[in-house]
């Protein structure tokens, strides 16, 4: 499924850990600085260059074609609106992505599969093949950073 694509990820992981650390809610504390003060240059986790690459390669239900297998689109041109501010259809109180707030992101949880531990529900996602630790950290980033187009 995602044979091609794991030198990319490799090449995208080791310059995201050549980079600063992320931000104090990539850490575990509050509600973030977002890019301003995660040390992290927006250019370097945009959705457009980082992350879309990796969902099209990870998410197939949600981006199935002609009928969507997924409550919501992650194709190009539809992810990013689907995602940033809008509430997470599990836990409607916590946003699928709150920008510069990982710990307050629904799509993190669902990702690393800890979604139950702040009310959510379902598997985590991509349930046949979880993502890798790089891959993890592209979406890490991304959040930290204050979740750039």
């Amino acid at each position: 499924l995602r044979e091609g694509f794991g030198s990319n990820v490799l090449g995208i992981g080791v310059a995201c850990l050549m980079l600063t650390a992320c931000g104090s809610e990539a850490s575990g504390g509050g509600a973030g600085a977002g890019a301003a003060g995660s040390g992290i240059d927006p250019a370097d986790a945009s959705f457009e260059k980082t992350v879309q690459p990796l969902f099209n390669q990870a998410c197939n239900c949600h981006q199935s074609s002609p009928i969507l297998m997924a409550p919501f689109s992650l194709k190009p041109g539809e992810a990013y609106a689907n995602l940033v501010g809008k509430p997470a259809m599990q836990l409607p109180s916590m946003s699928l992505v709150k920008a510069g707030a990982l710990n307050s992101s629904y799509l993190w949880h669902k990702v690393n599969g800890t979604q139950a531990q702040v009310g959510g529900s379902g598997l985590i996602m991509p349930s046949t093949i979880p993502l890798n630790a790089d891959e993890l950290r592209i979406i890490e980033r991304w959040i930290a950073a204050g979740a750039p187009p």
